[in-house]
């Protein structure tokens, strides 16, 4: 089957369509076809397996701050789930010249 349009999918009137005929199937609760939509960019983000220009890109925005507007009230506090052991400074004393290593000679 051809889908030229989202009414192909959704049904040209109130609930007739594809869509609605395989969430009744289905048996789980009755949710909007563009809900779906909103799913995956969450669980897109969140698995981690695209950067967020990728999920920008698959959902057809024109830059990654829309997705943040769009889907960042639904990923709540998960950004500070980060390594916070990283020391980003970590043996940039030696190559600005403030170590003891660079004044001695040693390594």
């Amino acid at each position: 089957m051809r889908l030229n349009d989202i009414a192909d999918i959704r049904g040209r009137a109130d609930r007739n369509g594809p869509w609605y005929a395989l969430i009744k199937e289905s048996e789980v609760q009755m949710r909007d076809l563009r809900q779906t939509r909103h799913t995956f960019a969450v669980q897109a983000i969140k698995s981690g397996m695209y950067t967020l220009q990728e999920v920008s890109a698959i959902l057809g925005h024109s830059s990654s701050s829309m997705l943040f507007r769009h889907y960042g009230k639904h990923l709540g506090k998960s950004h500070l789930k980060i390594n916070r052991s990283v020391d980003i400074f970590d043996g940039l004393g030696y190559f600005l010249g403030d170590s003891e290593e660079k004044i001695s000679g040693e390594k």
